[in-house]
């Protein structure tokens, strides 16, 4: 038999604040600590989590994550990850809708690999808020054009693991940057997985946060196929991983991307982080020269991942990568591909345009609503369509928005029926993802609709509803 026990103690002096926990357990508990965390004198703490031998006592399994009480009068810190999962930017709940780079343009340390300045001039012009170069910028004037511009900057230190002064490194950066306004968080880690790097991102995780508290960290991994995501959680405020499963379109390319990348972070996280997904927007014959088959994901495949990664939850999306889609061979031809840079674009901007959109509603205070159930036709559960539910802020009381997305991997009739005993009202729902809005009648005080989801649809469902 095994049991559960979760130790929290003060980080400087080892004493033991509280200890909870200890029954034989069977399957996943939640253990809560009976002190409240204002009677927490400020300081760090660690909590440790145990899976012992209910026997013996001997510890099977142990994780220790870093706790710190702040002062009630502490300012809000600038940007933060709240209880919900949500970044809070300047006070308000901002969803991430970000594009990798390279470098930042104009700047001169860059040897030719990024976009001229016009493109932050396209990127501001558009519903994507957020830039992640890979590359330091070389002075604070660089900066200054992408906040003038509007954009937010994750700032990367993920090539410090291998300099002998690695520590002063990172230190050094952070306290240079993190007053800029540009900067949104840190870019902390670029798919180094396995045990021999857990220490190393622990520690470039605890530099950057302890001397940056107004600013999360962001850490993307390879894949959630190791099942050893859960040793990441300690590592960083936020995780992602790199969804890049669209080669010539066949079936299943889709669906075992974002969907199930979401899905497993979910289970092996336990759903207790916050996840900014990464989402391929380019050919992957970029990196594959001989790929002739390879294809530049179309704006149906585009969309479908974006909001399979949403109605999962992730409350960010980052897409993979302008820097290929509008520069290196694509923009100088030496490798070409299907789809222009400049349509592409199109597409990529208007998903954006529709995520932004939502986005009120997706981080609403008024939060998550009960969660439907979809049927088929023949009373089945179908696998390809996964919805996320939310009330919706600033509208009459009652006011969900239900969001539904298709992986492609089938399609059909289906019933939405509500839960939680809510009935809808006004005799109908609107699909607001729709131009027009299309209405689909209801009888008085149903708790279910039907509609069609076909492969790759994303669907956005507007309805009051009450108990």
């Amino acid at each position: 038999m095994q049991e559960l026990v979760a130790t929290l103690a003060d980080a400087t002096t080892g004493a033991i604040v509280e200890t909870t926990g200890g029954g034989v357990v069977h399957s996943a508990v939640d253990l809560a600590f009976k002190v409240s965390p204002t009677s927490l004198p400020v300081g760090d703490y660690t909590v440790t989590c145990s899976l012992r031998n209910a026997s013996s006592g001997s510890v099977l399994t142990q994780s220790t994550h870093n706790v710190t009480r702040v002062d009630d009068n502490a300012p809000q810190p600038t940007a933060w990850i709240d209880e919900n999962q949500r970044l809070i930017h300047r006070g308000k709940p901002k969803f991430v809708i970000g594009l990798y780079m390279s470098w930042i343009p104009n700047d001169p340390g860059d040897p030719g690999w990024s976009t001229p300045a016009e493109d932050i001039d396209l990127i501001a012009n558009s519903s994507f808020n957020t830039i992640m170069p890979y590359q330091a910028p070389a002075n604070e004037s660089l900066l200054d054009t992408i906040a003038a511009a509007g954009l937010q900057v994750i700032f990367s230190t993920k090539d410090t693991y291998a300099m002998n002064n690695s520590e002063a490194f990172v230190k050094a950066q952070v306290a240079k940057w993190r007053k800029h306004e540009a900067v949104l968080g840190w870019y902390l880690n670029d798919e180094l997985m396995g045990p021999r790097y857990l220490q190393a991102l622990e520690d470039h995780y605890r530099w950057t946060v302890s001397g940056d508290p107004d600013h999360p960290a962001w850490a993307v991994l390879s894949s959630a196929a190791t099942g050893s995501l859960r040793d990441y959680i300690s590592t960083t405020d936020i995780l992602g991983t790199d969804d890049y499963t669209i080669t010539d379109g066949g079936p299943g390319q889709v669906s075992m991307g974002s969907g199930r990348q979401m899905d497993a972070i979910r289970q092996q996280t336990d759903s207790s982080v916050a996840i900014w997904e990464v989402l391929q927007m380019t050919n992957m014959r970029v990196y594959h020269k001989d790929c002739s088959e390879c294809i530049t994901p179309t704006f149906d495949m585009e969309r479908s991942i974006t909001w399979q990664a949403i109605v999962r939850g992730a409350n960010g999306v980052v897409f993979y990568s302008f820097f290929d889609m509008m520069s290196g061979c694509h923009r100088t031809g030496t490798c070409p591909l299907d789809v222009s840079n400049m349509t592409q674009w199109a597409r990529m901007s208007t998903i954006a345009a529709e995520v932004e959109r939502f986005a009120p509603a997706l981080l609403s205070d008024a939060g998550a609503a009960p969660q439907v159930m979809v049927v088929n036709a023949t009373g089945g559960v179908p696998s390809w369509v996964t919805t996320r539910e939310r009330w919706e802020d600033d509208a009459p009381p009652g006011t969900m928005l239900i969001f539904a997305a298709n992986d492609g991997d089938g399609g059909g009739v289906v019933t939405f029926v509500l839960n939680g005993g809510l009935i809808a009202h006004g005799g109908y729902v609107e699909v607001v993802s729709e131009t027009p809005p299309r209405r689909i009648s209801i009888e008085a005080g149903s708790d279910r609709f039907v509609d069609a989801s076909n492969a790759l649809d994303v669907r956005v469902y507007k309805l009051r509803a009450s108990s």
